[in-house]
């Protein structure tokens, strides 16, 4: 993988009605607000993830990645921090660069960030991940990513007592999240391409677990008010195959200089952690 320089791409597009409401269905989050039962549908938090998507897949045509190696990537982690939720029928503009490239022991570590904007200009959201290009080689200069955006120490969040919950992943959870999410790689839905990838079989997105998870804590620590949720960051340690049973483990809130932090531990049924990380909703 060759990157000269840092790229840049953006797009501009509506949010739909249909797939605000299709998002929320493939996290399986059943909220009335998310269906537009007494009004517009809400906007789930994490809905962003499939423009973030499409703008990785830009950014690596762009830096000239086959797709055979494309079709290699696996989310390794995720922070966002959103200003507000996005609205039904607004138009946004997203913008996403290249910020980071590693070589690791697994492949390459490539970090994208994406800035979210409204028609005026102003910021909704910033969000920075980083995929690992199994098995590959960086065939240049490594580029140094930023520092993170989520400051706060969430270890000690993620220790504290709290409240355990099973989250039944079926064999089609990656398909249907994959359509509906409009988030489709076939190394989540295709067991041949998973294989060829490295992998067992296929597994669930980074990016679905985590929206599942933002959703619980919505539902649980705010009371199902989305609009409480301020920024999370997450770290996917080990391949989630389907089907699935993994524990959720809610650590108690405790306050941070944010707002409440909550903790959060997903582990699957062999007992490895998946993911892990922390959730920041504004004080009650």
């Amino acid at each position: 993988m060759q990157i000269a320089r840092p790229e840049v791409a953006s797009i501009t597009c509506r949010v739909e009605r249909r797939w605000v409401m299709n998002f929320a269905a493939a996290v399986e989050d059943y909220s009335p607000c998310y269906y537009g039962i007494d009004g517009p549908p809400t906007v789930h938090p994490l809905y962003q993830s499939h423009l973030e998507w499409r703008m990785r897949r830009l950014l690596t045509a762009a830096i000239h990645v086959p797709r055979e190696v494309r079709l290699r990537a696996v989310h390794s982690s995720q922070q966002l921090e959103i200003k507000r939720l996005l609205r039904v029928g607004e138009t946004v503009r997203m913008c996403a660069s290249t910020v980071g490239a590693e070589q690791g022991r697994s492949g390459v570590r490539l970090t994208t960030r994406f800035d979210l904007f409204d028609r005026g200009g102003q910021r909704i959201s910033t969000a920075v991940a980083v995929a690992v290009y199994r098995d590959v080689e960086l065939g240049c200069e490594p580029l140094e990513p930023p520092a993170v955006l989520f400051a706060d120490d969430h270890s000690q969040a993620q220790r504290r007592t709290g409240r355990q919950q099973t989250l039944p992943l079926t064999r089609g959870a990656a398909h249907i999240y994959g359509e509906c999410a409009r988030i489709w790689n076939p190394i989540h839905s295709d067991p041949a391409v998973a294989r060829r990838a490295g992998l067992p079989s296929t597994i669930m997105h980074g990016s679905g677990l985590l929206a599942m998870i933002v959703s619980n804590v919505i539902s649980h620590e705010c009371e199902g008010d989305p609009t409480r949720f301020q920024l999370t960051a997450a770290r996917f340690r080990a391949p989630v195959e389907l089907p699935q049973r993994p524990v959720l483990h809610v650590s108690v809130p405790r306050r941070g200089s944010r707002g409440d932090v909550v903790g959060f531990r997903l582990v699957r049924e062999d007992g490895v952690d998946a993911l892990d990380g922390a959730v920041v909703i504004e004080h009650e």
